[in-house]
């Protein structure tokens, strides 16, 4: 009868469940997606000292209160490192001399520094104590741009360090003898029209401009102030340990997002220069040296870095990639998703205060920019009227909240175009992105513009303004387009009838090559910043139109892919023997260099003539490595720029330094073969459990004897009986300072043990096999009894690392004293057969065993645990472990074989997932 009403139990509640599923509430894909997040009981995470926070700088001056001595900035171009309390210092030095220039809100200062010293940013930190509004400008942007970006700002002050523009604005060179010579009369600064975070202004950061003038975006503190709180609650850095990188220009907005998100931690910043940027797969070591552990960087980055980043950039290097700038293509997500290593999907215009959303990237998932953060809003609405769209239906993407720009300085109408007060949903900013919300997950995802505007690796550019510059100024060009494909910006051009191509060819573009090109290049580089500069122009017949406005339709502009086929008269192709000229040359690295730069390219072509920038010269650097060519960014970029030259470079042996090349160590290493069991005399179960009795008494007599002490120096009646309150206390108290005592009366009675029994019993345990209920069985068995008794107590109540450590050594293990072991570890088997080398960790509620069971048979082996290597979180590490020097057992993984040194175990039983490198800052 039971058995029935069970089944029909578990019917009824299967059939209930059923129901439930079939009527749970279904998403309704006509109502309209509004996302937002509110903020949670700990918006500033773990970080609680930042509570309270109204100043983007107030963010870095508590961090610097409470970790004065941690590293602050390191700059690794110059050497330089910065602590906390010496920034801080720099910062308030800067501030002073700036502050008699500020005498009210909202006044700009001006910054003209190359992005190679600490002062750069101790200058961004002392513009906002002094109260005012910062503004970078870099010496590398064309003058005009520049100029216009002064006129607009109107700055009341321009800091330079060791610069000498020729600029009309008071200047102060923070490298002159006498900026900081007397600063006792100057005064200093108040910031006391710092009162509403919301309206003050923090930053200016121009963005490029539908007239090709820059467009400056006024950024309050408030925004930014909830940038910061998102980062503290979501990433897990840890003071003094994590660093992230500054790969952004600080007149860029990102350059918010890759400091705070440190300092609000009491985190390193490490400073990355252009050049180092730019290297390629020279970035790799500077990278491990200063042990960057979140990698700020756009998506083309990555590619030109490693094609095998768990191996080149071992676990924690780089434990978070943080991409920004660009849609991420979907093909890095697994490369860069192994090892542990996550990828934080950033999205966020810089009139939302940068970031406004993310998502943790995996294999096989969508790509997508994610959720918004608290205090942000996302609406999908109609890019012609701001109706709201049907859930899952594309439009634009409008953000609302407190991270909002105040709007474009000095353009009003430009402001009331973008930043809209809509009736139902607030103030919102058009992004221009085509977007949709996925109605059963929740998050968003990106399409592209909206607008003529392209991303360029990273940067906007509005092509409207090229294209008429170059329509206007050469006469060989009726129409020009622009476009951006394979992360290069390329024009295509529509030239007069008396130059139009042949139409009988088949082929959609053609590479032009003419000698106003030259001159365009010039023209355009004096009024536009590199990347806005088409590397190539392409020739086409004509150009489709939309049918509905009579447009150019960009979206059908001709693809030019790495297998376009060139014309012959537009090109100057050398036609004597080519066949004997690609003999002549090592095939393999015109091979690698047709697959970076397009399958025409021939032996001795110019990669520079062929579109190569930055990323491409980088990826190209990276594939000749990989083969062997010792070839750097700097050389390709300067005179080795053929295949021809590369081919000449002796070849160099690719030694396997990762993970495959330690495979065979990775093998079991077992002490003693199975079929060698150990002898050892058999005892009857009868007998065996009567002895385990007498030894559980016999280590017990201690405490049964203090026991019978504390009974009879105490009245138990009137104790118990009568409540005395006076003699409860006292018990207790004496209670409590016997239990603190019971370890170190243990281990003295556990060595009057072995000392008796020395005669008639071998405590030191050989490894090897041994049989069940045996002499050997026993003897372990009751030499647990006797860890545990000493080590129980410690776990309970005694927290003492110092004096846990030295316990285990009474007891037999060989503990290096800068070993860490938690006092939750878990020990079985004689602690005499295992060793800790210095610097190694043992984390929280791991489990160490020198035994383990193989059906009856009792296996007794080593382990070892390497220098500086660490086990992680519940890992169980068993006879027969071999860690090797800074290899990491990661959390819930186990191993009972020898480990190679510096790589990443994971899984049960646990196997070499990726290369890794402890921290040295740790």
């Amino acid at each position: 009868m039971y058995l029935v009403l069970t089944i029909i139990s578990i019917c009824v509640f299967g059939a209930w469940l059923k129901y439930r599923w079939i009527h749970r509430p279904q998403p309704d894909r006509e109502k309209t997606v509004a996302l937002t997040d509110v903020e949670g009981p700990r918006p500033w995470g773990s970080h609680v000292h930042q509570s309270g926070v109204r100043w983007l700088h107030e963010i870095f001056e508590r961090s610097a209160k409470l970790f004065p001595s941690l590293p602050a900035l390191t700059v690794h171009a110059t050497g330089h490192t910065l602590t906390y309390a010496q920034l801080d210092a720099r910062a308030e030095q800067i501030a002073d001399l700036i502050a008699p220039t500020l005498s009210h809100k909202d006044q700009v200062v001006a910054v003209y520094m190359t992005q190679d010293h600490p002062d750069i940013v101790a200058a961004h930190l002392g513009i906002l104590k002094a109260g005012g509004v910062q503004l970078f400008l870099d010496p590398e942007s064309p003058e005009t741009v520049i100029m216009d970006m002064l006129r607009d700002a109107q700055p009341a002050l321009l800091l330079t360090r060791g610069e000498s523009p020729s600029f009309d604005i008071p200047s102060i060179d923070l490298v002159s003898p006498h900026a900081f010579n007397d600063q006792s009369d100057q005064k200093k600064h108040q910031s006391t029209w710092l009162d509403d975070s919301a309206q003050r202004l923090a930053s200016i950061f121009y963005t490029s401009g539908t007239s090709g003038r820059p467009k400056g975006v006024e950024c309050p503190h408030r925004g930014y102030i909830n940038l910061v709180k998102s980062y503290a609650a979501y990433f897990d850095f840890i003071a003094g340990q994590d660093a992230t990188s500054l790969s952004s220009s600080l007149g860029y907005d990102g350059s918010i997002s890759e400091m705070y998100s440190a300092w609000v931690a009491g985190c390193e910043v490490v400073m990355l220069t252009k050049s180092e940027l730019r290297s390629g797969p020279d970035l790799i070591p500077i990278l491990k040296e200063r042990e960057v552990t979140a990698l700020f960087c756009p998506p083309v980055l990555l590619s030109t870095l490693s094609s095998n980043p768990s191996t080149d950039l071992p676990y924690p290097i780089c434990r978070y990639v943080i991409p920004a700038g660009e849609a991420f293509p979907a093909s890095l997500v697994k490369p860069w998703s192994e090892g542990r290593r996550q990828i934080i999907n950033t999205y966020g215009p810089t009139e939302a205060s940068t970031d406004t959303s993310r998502q943790l990237l995996r294999p096989n998932e969508p790509v997508t920019i994610g959720t918004p953060f608290a205090g942000v809003s996302y609406l999908i609405l109609s890019p012609h009227d701001l109706q709201p769209v049907p859930a899952g239906q594309e439009g634009e993407l409008c953000i609302g909240g407190c991270q909002l720009a105040k709007g474009y300085r000095n353009l009003d109408e430009v402001t009331a175009e973008k930043f809209v007060d809509h009736p139902e949903f607030g103030r919102l900013y058009r992004s221009g992105d085509r977007c949709h919300v996925d109605p059963d997950s929740g998050r968003v995802h990106f399409h592209g513009r909206l607008d003529t505007q392209l991303k360029v690796r990273g940067f906007r550019v509005e092509t409207q303004p090229i294209e008429s510059l170059l329509q206007d100024h050469f006469e060989e060009v009726e129409t020009a387009v622009l476009d951006c494909q394979n992360d290069e910006l390329i024009a295509f051009v529509k030239l007069p009838e008396s130059s139009q191509i042949s139409d009988s060819s088949s082929v959609d573009a053609f590479l032009l090559r003419a000698p106003w090109i030259d001159r365009a290049h010039q023209l355009l580089k004096r009024s536009f910043p590199d990347y806005a500069v088409p590397s190539r122009y392409f020739a086409v017949r004509k150009f489709n139109l939309v049918l509905a406005s009579g447009k150019i339709d960009r979206k059908a502009l001709p693809k030019i892919s790495k297998n376009l086929e060139l014309n012959e008269n537009q090109i100057n192709l050398d036609p004597k023997n080519q066949h004997q000229a690609y003999e002549s040359i090592d095939q393999e690295v015109l091979g690698i260099c047709r697959s970076i730069l397009g399958e025409a390219l021939d032996h001795d072509d110019d990669f520079l003539d062929w579109g190569a920038h930055s990323i491409s010269i980088a990826q190209l650097s990276q594939s000749l490595q990989s083969a062997g060519y010792p070839v750097t960014v700097r050389s390709l970029l300067s005179d080795t720029r053929t295949a021809s030259a590369i081919s000449r470079i002796p070849k160099q042996m690719i030694h396997s330094e990762g993970v495959n090349a330690n495979s065979e160590q990775a093998r079991p290493n077992h002490y003693v073969p199975d079929e060698n069991l150990k002898t050892a005399r058999p005892i009857d179960f009868r007998w065996f459990s009567f002895l385990q009795a007498i030894g559980i008494v016999l280590l017990r007599l201690p405490t049964l004897f203090v026991v019978v002490l504390l009974l009879g120096f105490t009245d138990a009646e009137s104790l118990l009986m009568q409540g005395n309150l006076f003699l409860f206390l006292m018990a207790s108290a004496l209670g409590f300072g016997v239990y603190l005592i019971l370890p170190v009366i243990n281990l003295s009675w556990i060595y009057v043990i072995r000392r008796v029994l020395a005669h008639s019993v071998n405590w030191d345990i050989p490894p090897g096999i041994y049989h069940k209920y045996s002499t050997i069985h026993l003897t372990v068995w009751f030499i647990e009894q006797q860890q545990n008794i000493v080590l129980q107590p410690m776990k309970n109540m005694v927290r003492s690392p110092v004096l846990f450590r030295w316990m285990m050594g009474s007891l037999g293990a060989h503990i290096a004293r800068s070993a860490h072991i938690s006092q939750s570890v878990e020990f079985s088997g004689p602690l005499a057969l295992l060793t800790v080398e210095p610097n190694a960790v043992i984390q929280s509620s791991a489990q160490v065993s020198t035994l383990r069971w193989e059906g009856n048979h009792l296996v007794i082996g080593k382990i070892k645990i390497g220098h500086a290597s660490k086990v992680g979180t519940r890992a169980t590490v068993v006879a027969g472990a071999e860690i090797g020097p800074c290899a990491w057992v990661t959390p819930l993984s186990s191993v009972d074989r020898a480990i190679p040194g510096r790589i990443m175990i994971s899984g049960v039983p646990g196997e070499p997932e990726a290369a890794y490198q402890p921290l040295g800052r740790n």
